[in-house]
């Protein structure tokens, strides 16, 4: 909406009640532009980022999908000419990654990189062993160790409630009602998660436990969150998970680990990558 507000005003005028985007029916060239705007390699003249580089496919068909949500939401049916065009631009798109790769022009990974078990339990320990700010590291703790355990993305884990947890024979069982990728609830099957006496650093229980017992007393009227706002939470573990590799850079270098390569996003991929190479099964 900024892009075509400021290079193409007009389209911003609506008439007859008509929400803005359906002008951009009768103009799918303005939106091949605006692609070809995204899918630029950036210099570092621009607030993209730094050193230049191309987007990745799945970063370009987000805008793909969002406009087509906005479409969705203003309940304006994109003309077959729209359509017709989104979908030959994903799709050269998408060969041109791919001829990019084949030249080296372009990494061959997309989006963060999987955190290995070694980089794992390092941070874990890093949580629990830090100097200051006691509190915050007992809230990374728990917090990193439920996205390992439970499979699950931050916005996931900052959302659980008290009452999304339970205790069922020897395990603890998180109920995630709804996620990206179950928006109805269909599948809200609970998650064990086990205890791990042998290494207490990564035993989710004995987290969980340090966590409840000292974050102090709570309101009766107060929220049932396990971890208050869940946007809050998302990003105070973001800013302490950047502070916490940009202090051990080079100890997670030894194990191969490149922070620049490590978001919060890391650790699902990580869990799903350890399960994968067991032999026999997780």
């Amino acid at each position: 909406k900024k892009w075509v507000d400021l290079n193409h005003p007009y389209l911003m005028e609506t008439v007859a009640d008509l929400p803005w985007i359906s002008n951009v029916n009768d103009h799918p060239e303005i939106l091949e532009d605006f692609f070809g705007h995204i899918c630029q390699k950036r210099t570092d003249d621009d607030s993209y980022y730094d050193p230049p580089r191309f987007q990745s496919y799945h970063h370009v068909n987000g805008y793909k999908s969002a406009i087509l949500d906005l479409y969705r939401q203003s309940k304006v049916k994109p003309n077959d000419d729209i359509d017709d065009m989104l979908m030959e631009t994903m799709a050269g798109y998408k060969r041109l990654v791919a001829e990019l790769k084949q030249n080296g022009e372009m990494s061959m990974k997309e989006g963060k990189s999987p955190l290995s078990f070694e980089g794992y339990r390092f941070i874990a320990k890093t949580a629990i062993s830090q100097p200051r700010d006691f509190m915050l590291g007992s809230f990374a703790w728990i917090f990193l160790l439920l996205c390992w355990n439970l499979m699950a993305r931050c916005n996931s884990v900052g959302g659980i409630m008290y009452d999304h947890i339970g205790w069922e024979q020897d395990a603890m069982y998180v109920v995630f009602p709804t996620h990206k990728g179950d928006q109805e609830g269909d599948n809200s099957n609970p998650k064990h998660v086990y205890a791990n006496p042998n290494n207490p650093e990564i035993c989710p229980i004995l987290a969980l436990a340090v966590y409840i017992w000292t974050i102090g007393y709570r309101r009766d009227d107060s929220r049932r969150t396990l971890f208050g706002e869940r946007k809050d939470a998302e990003s105070r573990f973001s800013s302490w998970l950047r502070n916490a590799l940009g202090e051990n850079s080079n100890d997670l270098l030894v194990m191969g680990i490149l922070i620049v390569e490590i978001g919060t996003h890391s650790f699902r991929k990580g869990i799903a990558s350890f399960l994968a190479c067991l032999t026999g099964g997780p």
